[in-house]
């Protein structure tokens, strides 16, 4: 706002002396031809007219006059698009960062309620290897398909016999089919192994890798697919410990309880 005032300013300035120095002439040459010149109107007439040269200047003055004020408001108009100009590309610089900040939040709403298809191990009683697929999410995974790359006999471990009470993974009805909705927190169990067979020297492990990944197909937006790919190294576990679980705990301390009370009421039964 400052530069425009200074640049009107620019403007009006040497228009307004223009105008200033013709305007004194003009009043120079009145007060000369009325206090100088001697004789009848006529004669002043005739000795005006020889002052024709002065009627000229003023009219090439207020010519220049004219011709400079278009020259700064030319200069104005062109100064004022250029203002206009930068100020459209600050406002589409604006505009674009208000795009991408909408875009950012939209992602970051997205990936705060979308659904995350988790695979994980986890080792429960008895060392059993249970892999556990989850939904840790805040919204469904819809047509979610199962794959993996490294087939396992359940329960059990690598190597053993297919029997009436086992199958295969591979084999899972989550395995070979598409599920519609799988739920926020919804889980999937799979006892695949028993900590003492997935040792390299068990002769059963030296034909299965340790190694395996599971991978998740589903949608949740519209029809665009996603892909998520978890791998899972048995051998993270080596020489780890099963952490005891508190039912377990529970049970034993009953137990105790329990015998506790039976040796109190036998001994107050042998006083009887």
């Amino acid at each position: 706002m400052l530069s425009t005032k200074r640049k009107q300013g620019s403007f009006w300035q040497p228009l307004f002396a223009t105008l200033g120095v013709v305007g004194v002439l003009y009043l120079i040459a009145i007060i000369v031809i009325s206090n100088f010149i001697p004789g009848s109107w006529e004669e002043r007439g005739t000795i005006g007219d020889s002052f024709g040269i002065v009627n000229s200047v003023f009219t090439a003055l207020a010519f220049a006059a004219v011709v400079v004020s278009l020259w700064y408001q030319r200069k104005e108009l062109q100064s004022t698009l250029e203002e206009v100009q930068a100020s459209e590309r600050s406002h589409s610089e604006s505009l674009r960062a208000q795009e991408k900040a909408i875009e950012a939040l939209k992602e970051q709403t997205v990936a705060l309620y979308r659904p995350y298809i988790v695979a994980r191990m986890e080792i429960r009683e008895s060392a059993k290897f249970s892999l556990i697929i989850e939904n840790t999410g805040r919204t469904a995974a819809k047509k979610l398909r199962l794959q993996t790359d490294l087939d396992f006999v359940y329960p059990g471990g690598f190597g053993y016999k297919v029997q009436s009470d086992q199958g295969k993974l591979s084999e899972a009805y989550a395995f070979n089919n598409e599920i519609d909705t799988f739920a926020p927190g919804q889980k999937l169990f799979y006892h695949i192994a028993i900590g003492g067979y997935i040792r390299e020297e068990d002769p059963d492990f030296q034909n299965h890798s340790p190694r395996f990944t599971i991978e998740a197909i589903y949608s949740f937006d519209g029809d665009e697919r996603t892909k998520e790919v978890t791998v899972i190294d048995l051998r993270t576990f080596y020489d780890g410990f099963v952490d005891e679980l508190r039912s377990d705990k529970a049970l034993e301390n009953i137990s105790k309880h329990i015998e506790s009370i039976d040796q109190t009421l036998k001994s107050k039964l042998a006083k009887l």
